[in-house]
């Protein structure tokens, strides 16, 4: 009998390489959409903020619900921006 986990596998690896980058952003947007999920995010940025460098202000750096994955959907990769990552060049 397959396990849930041999299942997932088996299915994530009929996902043709091309649509990675989509399905990353669709998991992204649906995992963005509840407020666990964001409320956690803020709690481990809090945490790491305030171990790494406890005279920061932990709300500046906050994650708002309109962040969007930093991967285009067509798969090329975006800075914050929006735009293309700097190559160093």
């Amino acid at each position: 009998m397959e396990t849930v986990a041999d299942i997932v596998e088996a299915i994530r690896r009929r996902i043709p390489k091309a649509l990675l980058p989509l399905v990353v952003a669709l998991r992204f947007r649906a995992a963005w959409s509840k407020s666990q999920v964001r409320d956690e995010a803020r709690e481990q940025m809090r945490f790491l903020i305030e171990n790494t460098r406890p005279d920061a202000d932990s709300a500046a750096p906050a994650v708002t619900p309109d962040v969007t994955p930093a991967v285009e959907v067509v798969g090329r990769p975006v800075d914050e921006r929006g735009g293309p990552p700097e190559t160093g060049r």
